[in-house]
């Protein structure tokens, strides 16, 4: 399965599609009854709604709130998100069949500004990082730079993804993600943050950025539009 992000062009008329997404954040003491319901509910949610994909995303360290669960629906545009009905009779047939106990704390959509197309899997790990930041451009080009040296240094298969929030209380704040096929993986590219590379990199992003909050997680992708 393809990363859950990819940018669409157009270059014709500068015409230019940008992907979605819809976090929502759940609360719930029955994180796998939950879990479950979305794994089976997923895909005609998905569907009624124009979503390319959907998945949980369970934090192990970093949760706001133990209990908090990150459900995501990507979009190819947000024109597409928009346009979806959330409480369409398609997706009220599925949310009628939560049997749990749960708040829905917030529900937020975000920009993709830096998407790969490396293959994650059908679940995976994820770092993600709050940042504020003054010069979005040049942050994300300080993203590419660490990238293009993960790439050189044998973790091309590491994903490093980044998401701007257009709501909510961290709208204009930068969501950067980096994902891997298993913890263990995710932990491997972390250690190299003390290796002379990582820190040479690191340091093109000195004074751009503030950290806001960190998150590791284990994700799963209960739904991808099979486009062959």
């Amino acid at each position: 399965i393809k990363s859950l992000v990819g940018f669409l062009f157009f270059t014709s008329g500068l015409v230019y599609a940008e992907p979605a997404m819809n976090l929502i954040t759940v609360n719930t003491k029955e994180t796998r009854a939950y879990m479950e319901w979305l794994k089976e509910s997923s895909e005609p949610i998905a569907k009624a709604i124009g979503s390319y994909s959907a998945g949980v995303c369970r934090p192990v360290a970093g949760a706001e709130e133990e209990g908090d669960l990150y459900v995501w629906w990507m979009s190819d545009s947000h024109q597409t998100l928009a346009s979806a009905d959330p409480q369409s009779r398609a997706v009220m047939k599925e949310v009628a069949k939560i049997d749990v106990e749960r708040t829905v704390k917030t529900r937020d959509t975000w920009r993709v500004v830096r998407s790969e197309n490396g293959v994650v899997g059908d679940s995976f790990a994820t770092w993600n990082l709050l940042i504020k930041t003054s010069n979005i451009g040049e942050y994300l080009g300080a993203l590419q730079n660490l990238k293009n040296q993960m790439n050189a240094n044998g973790f091309d298969d590491v994903n490093l993804n980044a998401f701007l929030a257009d709501t909510g209380k961290w709208a204009g704040m930068i969501m950067v993600s980096l994902q891997a096929s298993s913890g263990g993986r995710l932990g491997e590219a972390m250690d190299q943050r003390t290796e002379p590379w990582f820190v040479k990199a690191l340091s093109d992003l000195e004074g751009t950025r503030e950290y806001v909050h960190g998150w590791m997680m284990l994700c799963d992708v209960n739904y991808m539009q099979d486009n062959s």
